[in-house]
């Protein structure tokens, strides 16, 4: 309608948009772009490209990098079996290798290795026995623990390795 104000478009994940002035008339052309912050209740919540999917998935991929440098060999990434999901496979000499990679952000719902309950551990397990049944002629095996934070001072640097602590825990459980 002439002479009112548009209304503004508001998104939970994005800043909010507003215009100010008219939007059609003879100040249209005069019409101001404002951009505002989201209210603070909304800002604990990630920019769009930052779901906690996309997050796991970088901390995955670092933590693949890392153990790569000490030594170990790639085989799956997110393998999914009927029992469950293993976030790495990897082979170490002739040992296979199923890793649980923790992320956490700050300690304040404690660390990764804390997060793992014991419904999880049994997941894992039987899942890890379901990869040695059906997918490798290797038997030795082992499930490791991978616990990451992210360095207070590198917020991201775009080398993925070097935002992260890691604390590898061989044979967790």
């Amino acid at each position: 309608m002439p002479g009112l104000p548009a209304k503004p478009v508001i998104s939970i994940w994005m800043k909010t948009i507003a215009f100010t002035g008219n939007c059609s008339g003879p100040n249209s052309e005069e019409a101001r772009l404002v951009i505002l912050t989201p209210p603070l209740h909304l800002s604990r919540y990630p920019p769009l490209n930052q779901t906690s999917h996309n997050i796991g998935q970088r901390a995955e991929s670092a933590c693949c990098d890392y153990l790569t440098q000490q030594g170990l060999k790639l085989v799956v990434k997110n393998y999914h079996g009927h029992r469950g999901e293993i976030d790495l496979v990897m082979q170490d000499g002739n040992t296979l290798v199923f890793v649980e990679v923790r992320y956490r952000k700050n300690s304040f719902y404690g660390n990764g290795q804390e997060s793992i309950t014991s419904q999880k551990q049994q997941r894992i397990l039987n899942t890890a026995e379901e990869y040695l049944q059906n997918e490798t002629k290797l038997k030795n095996a082992r499930i490791d623990v991978v616990a990451m934070s992210q360095k207070p001072q590198n917020k991201d640097n775009g080398d993925l390795e070097d935002n992260y602590t890691f604390e590898w825990i061989k044979n967790a459980f």
